[in-house]
């Protein structure tokens, strides 16, 4: 330990070894993925999951996400709404009427 003397007081330190921006940016990406409440985001963070396992989780949400967005995006409109009609237009290239 090393001491530093500043304004008459003796403070004492640790000799702390400067981490690499990345390695911060790793270590707190694993910390939020930990305790993150979002179903999978634990198991892209996890260091002893395989970089396959990752991959498949990380893919999984970014799904699940754009279904989400694609749902809300159909849904804004207040009537009823049949999502295999949207789909089956869509794969077509048509556009779905304020009325259907």
């Amino acid at each position: 330990m090393d001491e530093i003397r500043s304004d008459d007081h003796k403070i004492k330190t640790e000799n702390v070894k400067s981490d690499s921006c990345s390695q911060k940016l790793r270590k707190y990406f694993a910390e939020y993925c930990k305790d993150s409440s979002i179903h999978g985001i634990k198991y892209i963070g996890e260091q002893n999951r395989t970089l396959i396992e990752k991959f498949w989780w990380l893919t999984a949400i970014t799904f699940a996400l754009y279904y989400c967005i694609i749902l809300m995006k159909a849904k804004s409109d207040p009537g009823i709404f049949n999502y295999t009609d949207y789909l089956y237009k869509k794969r077509r290239g048509q556009s779905m009427s304020k009325e259907e």
